[in-house]
């Protein structure tokens, strides 16, 4: 005798998912291959329940919001479908998959707040979690906040296992069927007279309003006769209405939006005005895309449901996507350019991210990001052993005491299966654009001021800066993160302290100069609890390079006892599906030797070290010209507590030497001209032909043939003079901008640069270094230029590569007309 409570006019007018008996090959092999790959390994942690009968659950049935067992029905009843439907092959028969994934829909829906007093979860490692309901808020967690975080977040498990029943609902009995639909009207019932939440920096609630309104609107879509469905509706609306809300929405977007003006639809802003967003106090491209993947969700039940999307799915959906692609990578992964502290491989979410984007907002570059992330997810597949997805072993890879790679894994199968279902009901989409007519679309140089970073996409490279939560500068070469990491002190480093310290920072002061070409980006910031002043900069010209200037300094007594400079994190993937960037293995080419790193755990890190170079090469991907460097180390990591991806790091200037600083001693001052994609015997080729500035107190700057990049330190707006030795260069560059004089021995530069800001001066010219001169290019090309006293006669002038000689007279300017 069943002691749940059957509503069968309820039931009868629950909607049915009808899908149709074919789907593209496309995604049948992106989608529907792997989630059968992976399936068996999620029916192999199948155990049953005692306490009911027919009930069991998935990865130990204790996990956070019941994701471990909702998400893992929903993906196999996914599966059992497209095996009935499609005769999708699995190792696991149909009717195990069907069993399982029933068996944790009654086992969710016994336990859970609104099922019977005596059924709880099961005992787990998580005692947060184990022989306790879920539903509600957790009562060993008081952090301020955590009853609605902790109850609310259940809003995707309510979805999961709900979806899982609809997919299975002409297999189950009606005990089942109700147990689902209790769930989701008690989350609907506790949540309806809710407001959606507000915030933008530190935290942005477009998640916290996304699973909310996500679990609100499957309670309204699949039980059309409740008595409190229109409620349901109303709040699922308001909530959905405020997932991605900017400030000017909140006062003054008077535009009609389902009948009322957008400001009085919205609470308060969820998104910086320039369409950032931030989570664990920084732009976030995972929380950020987690608004458009409720978005996709919620539209698609609706289509499933026979009823048109509301208006509220659209409200600024294009156009924080549209910073999303800017962020984007060749393949399509979400670029993280303010850093990442989830794993780096993001492929499987992201692809669903595009996929939304792509069948119900039409976007053509939405179509050809999906087909690239999608395809190189499935090499991924392809490279691992039995359907795994990260790694081979994915339980010895940890990100935190109750989270692996394992637990990775569902997530990203949840994603897949999403993928395919929304395929699967509304088609393939519109049709992608061409890679280059996306490339073309992404370059440039922008500068998203509220959230704190200026990015230069070039066609085979990139660059950032961000300066506001996080010091991190960023240089990546075609391959992306596939090859230098996000890392959260990328460029920027560390400083170990004795006594230890803060590894927190602040911002003092910023500046950006961007067009449509150039970035010249600066920061100054306090690191180590306000132990050291940083300046930061970083000019990215084009494609081919980037100018990094790193200069700290003790604001007090401090001690070091170790720093990492010019700290970058090196990706050092094994997939033999894809060699190009994830061959398993990396070299280090500088003069001090070359040092290859496996990549694998191991018992303990390796180290490179050397002093003997001023030049490295990562694996003929990217090349660095050092200066100021206490010595070049690379560290071969094995050993990883909290695991984001295979991962070594290259320190541009490195020292475990206990060091005593007072207050202005300078603890480390590098440049680094960066080459992407340059291959180790083109770097080994460059010192020589790349200068840097003689010591200056304020300022710091690197020449070569095409141009001046330079920094000012200064709080005021400076003429600077710099200095350089150019041994053997028979031509010397004259910058726009500029006056520059030779000496026969000392190339000088004379320009103006405003306060904590870096520039790039195209040369505009070259002079022949056989005699001293002066010369001067405008910013127009006006072109000045005059030997010393005493001197006479001819130099040979360059411009655009082609040479002139032209007749000068001593100690007075002319003007050259060319």
């Amino acid at each position: 005798m069943s002691d749940i409570e059957i509503n069968h006019a309820l039931i009868a007018a629950t909607p049915r998912i009808n899908l149709p008996a074919a789907l593209s090959d496309d995604w049948v092999r992106l989608y529907a291959e792997p989630l059968a790959r992976w399936a068996p390994l999620a029916v192999e942690t199948y155990q049953p329940w005692d306490g009911r009968p027919g009930a069991g659950h998935f990865y130990g049935g204790s996990y956070w919001y019941g994701l471990e067992s909702s998400y893992t029905a929903f993906i196999v009843a996914v599966c059992y479908r497209a095996v009935k439907a499609l005769g999708l092959e699995c190792a696991t028969p149909a009717e195990r998959l069907l069993e399982t994934a029933v068996g944790a829909v009654r086992y969710l829906g016994f336990t859970h707040m609104s099922g019977p007093e005596d059924c709880v979860r099961v005992d787990g490692p998580n005692p947060h979690c184990a022989k306790r309901k879920w539903g509600e808020s957790h009562p060993t967690l008081t952090w301020p906040g955590m009853a609605f975080f902790m109850s609310s977040q259940t809003g995707g498990s309510v979805v999961g296992m709900g979806m899982a029943a609809m997919l299975l609902w002409d297999e189950i009995d009606d005990e089942t069927r109700q147990l689902a639909l209790n769930v989701a009207e008690w989350y609907a019932d506790r949540w309806c007279d809710e407001p959606p939440k507000v915030g933008t920096y530190y935290d942005t609630q477009i998640e916290e309003n996304g699973w909310t309104a996500h679990a609100l609107d499957f309670a309204a879509c699949i039980m059309p006769e409740h008595p409190r469905q229109e409620r349901w509706r109303q709040a699922a609306d308001w909530w959905i209405a405020n997932i991605i809300v900017t400030p000017y929405d909140c006062g003054r977007n008077h535009a009609e939006l389902q009948g009322k003006p957008v400001r009085e639809w919205t609470v308060g802003a969820t998104t910086h005005p320039d369409f950032t967003a931030e989570n664990h106090d920084f732009v976030h491209p995972s929380y950020m895309a987690s608004g458009l993947g409720y978005t996709a969700n919620i539209m698609l039940h609706h289509r499933i449901a026979g009823y048109e999307p509301p208006e509220v799915c659209r409200l600024n959906r294009e156009a924080l996507y549209r910073t999303l692609k800017l962020f984007a990578e060749r393949d399509g992964a979400l670029g993280a350019v303010q850093s990442m502290d989830w794993w780096y491989l993001t492929h499987y979410h992201n692809s669903f991210i595009h996929a939304g984007m792509n069948v119900l907002f039409g976007d053509v570059h939405a179509a050809y990001l999906e087909r690239e992330c999608a395809a190189n997810a499935r090499r991924i597949v392809d490279s691992l052993p039995a359907g795994h997805l990260y790694t081979p072993d994915p339980g010895a890879y940890k990100l935190n005491q109750y989270q692996s790679m394992r637990t990775a894994e569902r997530g990203a199968m949840n994603s897949y299966a999403q993928a395919l279902l929304l395929h699967w009901v509304l088609g393939d989409g519109v049709e992608p654009c061409a890679a280059d007519e996306f490339s073309e679309w992404q370059q440039g140089a922008y500068v998203f001021e509220n959230g704190g970073t200026a990015l230069r996409n070039g066609e085979n490279s990139r660059a950032a800066l961000s300066w506001r939560n996080r010091p991190v500068v960023i240089v990546q070469p075609r391959a992306g993160s596939w090859a230098i990491t996000p890392h959260p002190t990328s460029l920027a480093g560390t400083f170990v302290c004795d006594p230890p310290r803060s590894s927190a920072m602040r911002e003092l002061a910023n500046t950006v100069r961007a067009d449509c070409e150039t970035m010249c980006a600066f920061s100054r910031v306090e690191r180590t609890a306000g132990a050291i002043i940083q300046y930061l900069a970083l000019v990215a010209p084009c494609d081919d390079v980037a100018y990094y200037f790193d200069t700290a300094v003790a604001a007090g007594d401090v001690t070091i006892t170790e720093q990492r400079s010019g700290e970058v994190g090196v990706r050092n993937e094994d997939y033999f599906a894809l060699p190009g960037v994830a061959p398993g293995r990396r070299t280090l080419f500088s003069e001090g030797g070359e040092f290859r790193s496996a990549s694998g755990l191991g018992p303990e890190d390796e180290w490179f070290r050397t002093q003997m170079t001023d030049w490295v090469n990562v694996d003929d991907q990217i090349g660095y010209i050092v200066f100021g460097s206490k010595g070049i180390a690379y560290q071969a990591k094995h050993v990883y507590p909290s695991y984001t991806g295979m991962e070594d790091f290259l320190m541009l200037s490195y020292s475990d030497e206990r060091t005593d600083y007072a207050a202005g001693d300078t603890i480390s001052s590098i440049a680094a001209a960066i080459y992407p994609n340059e291959l180790s015997e083109q770097t080994r080729n460059k010192p020589g032909s790349v200068l840097r500035a003689a010591e200056h107190r304020s300022a710091d700057a690197i020449l070569t043939a095409t141009g001046l990049a330079a920094v000012n330190r200064s709080r005021h707006r400076a003429q600077l003079q710099l200095h350089f030795e150019p041994k053997g260069w028979d031509m010397l560059p004259v910058p726009y901008g500029a006056t520059a004089s030779w000496n026969g021995r000392i190339l000088s530069y004379t320009l103006v640069i405003d306060a904590f800001s870096a520039v790039f001066l195209p040369c505009g010219a070259a002079l022949s270094s056989y005699k001293p001169w002066s010369a001067h290019i405008t910013t127009t090309g006006l072109k000045f230029v005059k030997l010393a006293d005493g001197e006479t006669g001819e130099l040979d002038l360059m411009v655009d590569g082609e040479v002139t000689s032209v007749h000068l007279w001593p100690g007075r300017f002319e003007h050259l007309e060319l």
